[in-house]
């Protein structure tokens, strides 16, 4: 028995796995960007300095079996304190909120991602 089309099939399902996760790396990075500005410019906490604000930065992804690993890092010694608050002071969470506020934005930009990588790597 032979099936008509099986090798076109086995060839996109092997572009796809090589494709697949160059694309979703991409949108990853374009995503902790996006969180990143998101965390910077609407925060709850007090910018006295200026300096928790600007050290809110995207690491560069990571791509290690098989799991796709997006960060965003705020620099200061003190963020965590801000972020999850203390026993006399209030959470003022922006990385939280950041992530909250994008979370739609997060599952578009990735089904997106897949789709295209999908029409890409399609062998007629």
């Amino acid at each position: 028995m032979q099936i008509e089309g099986m090798n076109n099939l086995l060839q996109n399902f092997k572009n796809i796995k090589e494709t697949l996760p160059v694309a979703m790396a991409s949108g990853m990075a374009v995503l902790t960007k996006e969180i990143a500005e998101e965390a910077q410019l609407n925060h709850s906490f007090n910018n006295q300095t200026g300096n928790l604000e600007a050290s809110i930065q995207p690491l560069p992804v990571i791509t290690e079996n098989g799991e796709i690993l997006g960060q965003v890092k705020a620099g200061m010694e003190y963020a965590k304190y801000v972020e999850f608050g203390t026993s006399k002071m209030q959470a003022r969470p922006f990385l939280t909120t950041a992530i909250e506020a994008n979370q739609s934005n997060i599952i578009e930009t990735m089904k997106a991602v897949i789709e295209r990588a999908n029409q890409v790597v399609k062998v007629k």
